[in-house]
């Protein structure tokens, strides 16, 4: 049978000429063709009997014979696996997924995978699934998908040594810092809950040290020292919030008295025009409410850390040099110097507690004073056991002296102990309102989370967390709080919103792609929004910050959806950064996909990139050649043939030139 149609018999363009072309084609291949192109003819042949219709059968009998003809060739083992998934023939597909695993060893992650999601569509027993899950990260340990679906598997199936083990993979394999010390506070609290509290703080002291954020690592080393009676860890922890907290702070002459330096300040604001007198005493004082609540905030550490050095390790010297710190930050802290003075004391030096004392007595000491004594009466009733004689002298010690960092402290680990999470709303609430500005946004970003956490109201929880973006400067830092909340909390909404807005921030690349995914997976997960899914799959294939996850997912969605444009777009996107060949092959994809779509146009841009990438492409020249012949544009045809016959040799490159030949009669 001639390969050159008859234009007056039939319709050269139908699917079932295409057929009968193939199956002409395929009559004269014996044993000397080569087997690749035995399997491209076959492979062909199984695309147009499919597009013929009522066929498929006979399709998926030809992919066969193409897969039987070369095992490698990649075409007809993705038709057969989307085949088969679609029927879903379990048996047939854990063999082609086994073959996808022996390709090359990038395919041997996804396909393990592939095959233990298998097995739980088949419906094995979830401890099987979780084996098959834990062998595939054994083998590929650096495989952050592979782990991530076993710590949902193991945590499901309450299995607590898998878990860990995921923990563990993830960790090693995270560089975003963020993401990283949540996941080291993950395997803290699983070590710990394994019996292991040792190893957990270990793990939080290497995160530390590896570039992790470190207030997260600070903050869960402080729980779980707590809760298991690890007063060291529970110092170093305290001294590490303390530093962090004082790090910002604003460098000031501490040697000069403080009369000398208030008034270099008055003098230097008169200095200033009116005109700007107005802005500069509201950045001044937002400056001063945000380096007040820092110092006082790591003040407050440090005479935490204090407390502990001496009644639980018995240094009084370490207790001393804490409160040392301490009274650096807040040198105007009644209450703090007076335990200054009780510390030197303890460490036997008397000329310092001296010291202290002419402190006290040459200060102003009316309310701070009642505060100490109220604090006294606290401390006695604390040591009785008495909580609300302890709660009703605390809050009167706060009304004193409202500023008292250790009266603050007592009554919100008060509060905590008893679990009264209402109250402890209340004082942080009241906190917030006493200050403006970044002060104020951190107060109320602490009160939300306490109100997500603790006493479960994510209503009043984003109320909080949206008072705090307000009150921010940068919101960043308080839109990264709220979506970590709103992720522990199970609110997909909430979580939704502020990812969206965290996007649109400038954050990290790294932190963008994470930030880009987590959104794709709570649209398609619990909020159940395909459409946006799909969107913002589209939007993030132009991202340059967006990582490789999205292409794949790009073609998977496009392809198990039907939605052509985002499938064609995904094949433009996975066409960068790979071999001209693999190249050629995704930009064919992406014509196909524009067909499916009746967009020529595009379909013949896809196909010439892909002529571009590899200019003996058979697949390329094959569409583009149907393409051109449908336009009825024969000098376009010839020119095809001849460049196809000029990057391909021996028979294929003569027929070609046959071809073009033929193309140009016509044409004349």
């Amino acid at each position: 049978m001639s390969r050159i149609p008859d234009l007056s018999d039939a319709d050269v363009f139908s699917p079932a000429w295409r057929v009968d072309w193939l199956e002409a084609s395929l009559e004269s291949v014996d044993e000397s063709t080569p087997a690749g192109q035995k399997a491209a003819l076959l492979h062909e042949l199984g695309l147009a009997l499919t597009a013929l219709g009522g066929r498929e059968t006979d399709a998926l009998k030809a992919h066969l014979r193409a897969y039987s003809e070369q095992p490698s060739f990649r075409p007809a083992l993705a038709e057969l696996v989307n085949a088969f998934e679609r029927k879903r023939n379990f048996k047939h597909l854990s063999r082609l997924y086994e073959a996808e695993r022996k390709l090359d060893a990038e395919a041997a992650a996804g396909s393990r995978l592939d095959l233990a999601n298998l097995a739980e569509d088949q419906g094995q027993p979830p401890d099987e699934v979780q084996a098959m899950l834990s062998d595939a990260l054994s083998a590929t340990p650096d495989n952050a998908l592979i782990a991530l679906t076993l710590e949902l598997a193991a945590r499901a199936n309450q299995s607590p040594d898998d878990v860990l083990s995921a923990l563990r993979s993830r960790v090693a394999t995270t560089t975003d810092p963020v993401l990283r010390a949540t996941l080291a506070v993950d395997l803290a609290v699983a070590l710990a809950a394994a019996g292991d509290a040792d190893e957990a703080l270990e793990t939080l002291a290497r995160a530390s040290a590896e570039g992790c954020e470190l207030r997260a690592i600070y903050d869960a080393m402080e729980r779980l020292a707590q809760r298991h009676e690890r007063p060291t860890w529970e110092v170093r922890a305290l001294e590490g919030q303390a530093a962090l907290g004082a790090a910002g702070r604003p460098e000031t002459d501490e040697s000069a008295p403080a009369d000398e330096r208030a008034a270099s300040d008055a003098t230097a604001a008169s200095d200033a025009t009116a005109a700007s007198d107005a802005t500069a005493a509201s950045d001044a004082t937002a400056a001063s409410d945000a380096t007040a609540t820092s110092d006082a905030t790591a003040a407050a550490r440090w005479f935490e850390a204090a407390q502990l050095r001496a009644n639980a390790l018995y240094d009084a010297t370490g207790a001393l040099v804490a409160l040392d710190e301490a009274i650096r930050l807040t040198p105007r802290d009644t209450l703090l110097r007076y335990e200054h003075m009780l510390a030197h004391e303890r460490a036997g030096n008397l000329h310092g507690a001296a010291a202290d004392a002419r402190e006290l007595l040459a200060s102003d000491a009316g309310p701070a004073l009642a505060g100490a004594l109220w604090f006294r009466v606290a401390e006695a009733a604390r040591a009785e056991g008495d909580d609300s004689g302890q709660r009703e002298a605390l809050e009167r010690a706060s009304s004193a002296d409202p500023n008292a960092v250790t009266v603050r402290v007592a009554l919100r680990d008060l509060l905590a102990r008893t679990g009264d999470g209402p109250a402890q709303l209340a004082l942080l609430e009241t906190r917030a309102a006493a200050v403006s500005g970044n002060a104020r946004s951190q107060w109320l970003g602490w009160a939300a989370q306490l109100a997500a956490t603790e006493l479960d109201d994510n209503a009043r929880a984003s109320k909080l967390f949206r008072d705090a973006v307000l009150a921010a400067t940068d919101p960043t830092d308080a839109l990264r709080e709220a979506y970590e909340t709103a992720i522990r909390a199970g609110d997909a909404t909430t979580a939704n919103n502020v990812s969206a807005a965290l996007v649109e921030r400038d954050t990290p690349a790294r932190e963008r792609a994470r930030l880009l995914r987590e959104r794709f997976e709570l649209l398609l997960g619990p909020l159940d929004d395909e459409a946006a899914a799909h969107e913002l799959l589209v939007t993030a294939l132009e991202d340059p910050d967006a990582e490789g996850w999205v292409r794949d997912a790009a073609r998977m969605e496009g392809a198990l959806s039907r939605n052509y444009g985002l499938l064609a777009l995904a094949h433009d996107a996975l066409a960068v950064g790979v071999s001209p060949e693999v190249a050629a092959a995704h930009h064919v994809a992406a014509a196909r996909a524009r067909l499916r779509q009746k967009d020529t146009d595009g379909a013949e841009r896809s196909l010439r990139a892909a002529l571009a990438e590899s200019p003996g492409s058979r697949y390329a020249v094959t569409l583009l050649e149907e393409i051109l012949r449908a336009r009825g544009d024969a000098d376009e045809v010839v020119q095809l043939l001849r460049n196809a016959a000029d990057a391909q040799r021996g028979a294929e490159a003569e027929v070609n030139l046959l071809l073009a030949g033929a193309a140009a009669e016509m044409g004349e």
